[in-house]
């Protein structure tokens, strides 16, 4: 009997620890800031835009978030390039309470999915293919993914590092 409680009881004790550094995780992975103004997300945005020294990002996205071009990246990585670490995504929608959403996702988690396709994005209600692989962006190297500021001033900045 004794022994059953032991049992259940660590079990119980191993979900809920596992549970909390899930949730532990997820909320060292976004940063939420309250209501900025509409100067300061713009100087968000154009300063992590100049880390890439004006590059066009990877997938370009039409006012109304159709996508226009989704180039391939190339083959072989250059030497300069070195493999990205991490896929950021910022949003900000002024419509939304203001908020802006940041969110770093380790590519290793992207991995662990097993699925090496980036997948859709949601764009004004929309699923949007970035058409774009894990191995895409390894061998693309670090640098702006998808640029879009849509005709109400909605913004979306994907990048890697």
């Amino acid at each position: 009997m004794i022994v059953t409680v032991a049992v259940v009881g660590g079990g119980f004790l191993s979900v809920v620890t596992l549970i909390g550094l899930a949730v532990y995780a997820v909320a060292s992975h976004v940063d939420i800031d309250q209501q900025p103004d509409e100067e300061t997300v713009a100087a968000r945005f154009e300063d992590i835009r100049t880390r890439f020294g004006g590059a066009a990002p990877l997938v370009i996205l039409g006012a109304d978030g159709d996508l226009v071009t989704s180039p391939q990246p190339a083959d072989e990585m250059s030497a300069s390039h070195a493999p990205p670490e991490t896929l950021h995504v910022t949003a900000w929608n002024p419509d939304d309470g203001g908020q802006l959403f940041t969110i770093r996702l380790p590519f290793w988690l992207l991995r662990l999915g097993g699925n090496d396709d980036l997948g859709n994005i949601d764009i004004n209600g929309q699923d949007v293919p970035l058409d774009l692989t894990i191995d895409d962006l390894d061998r693309y190297g670090r640098g702006l993914v998808a640029d879009y500021v849509s005709a109400d001033n909605e913004r979306l900045l994907v990048w890697s590092e």
